[in-house]
């Protein structure tokens, strides 16, 4: 049976644009604070809206999408990241070199030289300032999205990665991806957040020339660019001649419903899984503590349960 269709007045329209308007007064709600002119040009990220990040293996594009993650949880934005191909520790690691300005590789077998410094991340999280929901093979369905949203307070802004790692529930893998992709697009309207999918980016397309990827090249589904928003493109040089400055990287806005297409260029420090304004360097000592005082609300006990039932580990207490 057809669910009854909702249909507003020009009034009503008017009245929740208002509303929206006067929340966004004075910049964009949702602003990306450490990367300001990739922020400016998409106009920061917006509630209800799907956003995909693609790229192809090893360029970047979970590294993007989790310093997007910190820097919204960083502002007090509750924050849920579903990670379908790192662990909840890897992505730690990843999280602690990116705070340090430390090479990643480094931590990992040195952390006692980095004892002090990432301990003082440890006592940063402590402080209930962060609230960042690490996942990993949680979400797989959209059943278990759906679970995951109902039972806990409602997210800012939820981050999945990757796409085609879901797991094929239809007849064949095609169906299962454009179905949640559908559904994840309504969870983000239903449910007022902002939604980030990672996707890959067709293998086949570093055999030419043209190394750097296009909307189209989005692997497995054309459903991707038909419901995005906005789509963001990584490229890294760097990745294909090792001639290039390491430090150069392209993010390509290839679909902008809301503003402008075009290419924003940053620096990436791939030993330390982060991304700078084009042309700024790392800090001796970076100001990883200073923060805002925000208020977070408070998980009832039942929240807490389901966190420890779906495997997450959550960041802000």
């Amino acid at each position: 049976m057809t669910e009854p269709v909702e249909l507003k007045t020009l009034t009503d329209i008017y009245d929740t644009l208002f509303a929206r308007l006067k929340r966004t007064e004075g910049g964009p709600e949702m602003s990306l604070k450490s990367l300001p002119t990739l922020n400016k040009h998409i106009l920061g990220l917006s509630r209800g809206r799907m956003y995909i990040i693609g790229g192809r293996t090893s360029q970047g594009k979970t590294t993007l999408a989790l310093q997007i993650a910190m820097d919204m949880a960083k502002q007090g934005k509750r924050v849920y990241f579903l990670s379908f191909e790192m662990d909840d520790e890897e992505i730690m690691l990843r999280m602690l070199a990116n705070m340090c300005e430390k090479d990643a590789n480094d931590i990992r077998f040195n952390i006692s030289k980095h004892e002090d410094m990432t301990g003082r991340v440890r006592e940063y999280f402590d402080k209930g300032n962060f609230p960042l929901l690490l996942t990993y093979n949680v979400g797989l369905t959209v059943g278990e999205l759906n679970d995951l949203i109902a039972d806990l307070p409602t997210p800012d802004l939820v981050i999945v990665d990757y796409i085609q790692a879901i797991r094929k529930i239809d007849l064949d893998k095609m169906t299962s991806m454009n179905n949640y992709i559908m559904d994840f697009r309504r969870l983000c309207v239903e449910h007022n957040f902002c939604g980030i999918l990672v996707s890959q980016i067709n293998r086949s397309a570093m055999d030419g020339s043209e190394k750097k990827p296009s909307l189209w090249q989005l692997k497995g589904s054309g459903t991707l660019e038909e419901h995005a928003d906005v789509v963001m493109l990584c490229h890294w040089d760097y990745f294909y001649d090792d001639k290039k400055d390491k430090h150069k990287y392209n993010v390509c806005i290839s679909k902008n419903r809301q503003g402008a297409t075009g290419q924003v260029d940053v620096s990436y420090y791939p030993e330390f899984y982060k991304f700078k304004d084009a042309g700024e360097k790392v800090k001796a000592e970076p100001m990883l503590f200073v923060q805002t005082k925000v208020e977070v609300e408070e998980l009832t006990e039942n929240q807490r349960t389901t966190i420890d039932l779906f495997g997450g580990r959550i960041i802000n207490d």
